[in-house]
Protein backbone atom coordinates (compact mmCIF):
# COMPACT_ATOMS: atom_id res chain seq x y z
CA UNK A 1 0.00 0.00 0.00
CA UNK A 2 1.21 3.46 -0.89
CA UNK A 3 -0.29 6.62 0.57
CA UNK A 4 0.30 10.05 -0.92
CA UNK A 5 -0.88 12.97 1.17
CA UNK A 6 -1.94 16.40 -0.03
CA UNK A 7 -4.24 19.21 1.00
CA UNK A 8 -7.05 20.80 -0.98
CA UNK A 9 -9.10 23.85 -0.15
CA UNK A 10 -12.78 23.39 0.57
CA UNK A 11 -14.64 25.40 3.18
CA UNK A 12 -11.44 24.80 5.10
CA UNK A 13 -8.32 22.72 4.53
CA UNK A 14 -9.05 19.10 3.60
CA UNK A 15 -6.35 16.48 3.87
CA UNK A 16 -6.42 13.99 0.99
CA UNK A 17 -4.99 10.49 1.28
CA UNK A 18 -4.58 8.90 -2.15
CA UNK A 19 -4.11 5.19 -1.56
CA UNK A 20 -2.76 2.68 -4.08
CA UNK A 21 -2.62 -1.08 -3.68
CA UNK A 22 -4.11 -3.33 -1.05
CA UNK A 23 -5.24 -2.31 2.42
CA UNK A 24 -4.74 -5.61 4.18
CA UNK A 25 -4.23 -7.15 7.58
CA UNK A 26 -0.50 -6.80 6.95
CA UNK A 27 -0.40 -3.05 6.37
CA UNK A 28 -3.54 -1.41 7.78
CA UNK A 29 -1.54 -0.09 10.74
CA UNK A 30 0.38 2.19 8.36
CA UNK A 31 -2.90 3.84 7.32
CA UNK A 32 -3.93 4.30 10.94
CA UNK A 33 -0.51 5.76 11.79
CA UNK A 34 -0.62 8.22 8.87
CA UNK A 35 -4.03 9.38 10.08
CA UNK A 36 -2.83 9.77 13.67
CA UNK A 37 0.23 11.70 12.54
CA UNK A 38 -1.77 13.98 10.24
CA UNK A 39 -4.31 14.52 13.01
CA UNK A 40 -1.53 15.46 15.43
CA UNK A 41 -0.35 17.99 12.84
CA UNK A 42 -3.81 19.59 12.72
CA UNK A 43 -5.85 17.56 10.23
CA UNK A 44 -9.56 17.97 10.89
CA UNK A 45 -11.19 16.77 7.63
CA UNK A 46 -9.98 13.78 5.64
CA UNK A 47 -10.90 12.65 2.14
CA UNK A 48 -9.60 9.22 1.18
CA UNK A 49 -9.30 8.67 -2.58
CA UNK A 50 -9.51 4.93 -3.21
CA UNK A 51 -9.36 4.97 -7.03
CA UNK A 52 -6.22 2.84 -7.03
CA UNK A 53 -7.09 0.50 -4.17
CA UNK A 54 -7.25 -3.09 -5.34
CA UNK A 55 -8.35 -4.87 -2.16
CA UNK A 56 -9.59 -4.12 1.36
CA UNK A 57 -9.48 -6.76 4.10
CA UNK A 58 -11.04 -6.66 7.55
CA UNK A 59 -7.86 -4.88 8.65
CA UNK A 60 -8.60 -2.11 6.17
CA UNK A 61 -12.15 -1.80 7.45
CA UNK A 62 -10.75 -1.62 10.98
CA UNK A 63 -8.40 1.19 9.92
CA UNK A 64 -11.30 3.19 8.46
CA UNK A 65 -13.36 2.82 11.65
CA UNK A 66 -10.36 3.83 13.79
CA UNK A 67 -9.90 6.94 11.64
CA UNK A 68 -13.63 7.66 11.80
CA UNK A 69 -13.50 7.56 15.61
CA UNK A 70 -10.29 9.61 15.74
CA UNK A 71 -11.82 12.43 13.72
CA UNK A 72 -15.24 12.20 15.34
CA UNK A 73 -14.07 12.31 18.95
CA UNK A 74 -11.64 15.16 18.27
CA UNK A 75 -14.17 17.38 16.47
CA UNK A 76 -15.84 20.35 18.17
CA UNK A 77 -19.44 19.44 18.94
CA UNK A 78 -21.09 22.72 17.93
CA UNK A 79 -19.81 22.58 14.34
CA UNK A 80 -20.90 18.94 14.02
CA UNK A 81 -24.44 19.91 15.03
CA UNK A 82 -24.51 22.65 12.39
CA UNK A 83 -23.35 20.24 9.68
CA UNK A 84 -25.79 17.63 10.94
CA UNK A 85 -28.70 19.98 10.30
CA UNK A 86 -27.51 20.49 6.73
CA UNK A 87 -27.53 16.79 5.83
CA UNK A 88 -29.79 14.99 8.29
CA UNK A 89 -30.03 11.23 8.10
CA UNK A 90 -26.89 10.61 6.09
CA UNK A 91 -23.49 9.21 6.96
CA UNK A 92 -22.12 12.68 6.31
CA UNK A 93 -24.25 14.08 9.13
CA UNK A 94 -23.12 11.47 11.67
CA UNK A 95 -19.43 11.50 10.76
CA UNK A 96 -18.78 14.67 8.75
CA UNK A 97 -14.98 14.66 8.97
CA UNK A 98 -14.19 11.52 6.94
CA UNK A 99 -15.32 10.93 3.35
CA UNK A 100 -14.32 8.40 0.70
CA UNK A 101 -14.15 8.99 -3.04
CA UNK A 102 -13.64 6.81 -6.11
CA UNK A 103 -14.29 3.57 -4.26
CA UNK A 104 -14.06 0.69 -6.74
CA UNK A 105 -17.32 -1.20 -7.15
CA UNK A 106 -15.91 -4.45 -5.76
CA UNK A 107 -14.66 -2.70 -2.63
CA UNK A 108 -17.94 -0.82 -2.22
CA UNK A 109 -19.64 -4.24 -2.13
CA UNK A 110 -17.27 -5.31 0.65
CA UNK A 111 -18.25 -2.20 2.61
CA UNK A 112 -21.94 -3.04 2.10
CA UNK A 113 -21.50 -6.61 3.29
CA UNK A 114 -19.58 -5.41 6.36
CA UNK A 115 -22.19 -2.71 7.04
CA UNK A 116 -19.69 0.14 7.08
CA UNK A 117 -21.21 1.85 4.05
CA UNK A 118 -23.87 3.17 6.44
CA UNK A 119 -21.15 4.97 8.41
CA UNK A 120 -19.07 6.32 5.54
CA UNK A 121 -20.03 9.05 3.10
CA UNK A 122 -18.91 7.70 -0.29
CA UNK A 123 -18.68 9.85 -3.42
CA UNK A 124 -17.98 9.10 -7.08
CA UNK A 125 -16.82 12.63 -7.90
CA UNK A 126 -13.77 14.21 -6.28
CA UNK A 127 -15.08 17.80 -6.40
CA UNK A 128 -18.46 16.82 -4.97
CA UNK A 129 -16.67 15.07 -2.13
CA UNK A 130 -14.58 18.20 -1.44
CA UNK A 131 -17.68 20.40 -1.59
CA UNK A 132 -19.45 18.15 0.94
CA UNK A 133 -17.15 19.17 3.80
Amino acid sequence: MEISISTVKGKGPITVFRIAGEISSYNYQALEEEARQSHAEGMRDLLIDMANVTFVSSGGIRALTVILKLLHTAAPKDNDEEKSKESQGSAASQFPHLKLVNVPRRIHEIFKIAGVDALLAIYDDFQKAVDSF
